[in-house]
């Protein structure tokens, strides 16, 4: 697998992680002193506030919300063992059986670092651009 592939790879784990609300391994994808910088351009350094972070929101949010981040092609630059990237993202929500959201549209932008056993992120930055309103994904198809 390229570097690039790996890198790729980090951001399906971020969203999947972030997704199934899984604080301890979304926290894990960071180095230790590794920074997470939210939407609302809070920051949050090393594993354990990264890690809080998501319980955080996991514990203040409905238990039956469900969020999803979708991500364009992100543009990878490798130089060594050091990468940075970036690329356009659209985050989706929805209460128990209700239709999905638009939360949020904005610019992933990250910095990883090689580590033993591939890339881990050193700062994520969650740009937000925009907060769209009146914009409501269709339902799912009735099955």
């Amino acid at each position: 697998m390229t570097d690039e592939d790996q890198i790729r790879e980090m951001y399906a784990l971020w969203a999947e992680r972030d997704a199934d609300k899984d604080a301890e391994g979304w926290s894990q994808l960071y180095t230790e002193d590794g920074k997470f910088i939210s939407g609302r351009r809070i920051e949050y350094v090393g594993r354990a506030a990264i890690r809080k972070n998501l319980e955080d929101r996991t514990a203040a949010s409905p238990p039956d919300r469900h969020t999803m981040h979708i991500f364009g092609t992100p543009f990878i630059r490798v130089d060594g063992d050091h990468a940075e990237s970036r690329s356009a993202y659209v985050a989706y929500g929805r209460a128990g059986n209700g239709p999905w959201e638009v939360m949020t549209i904005g610019r992933f932008h990250t910095r990883l670092v090689r580590a033993n056993d591939g890339w881990l992120f050193t700062e994520v930055d969650n740009r937000a651009v925009g907060t769209p309103t009146g914009l409501v994904a269709p339902p799912p198809p009735a099955q």
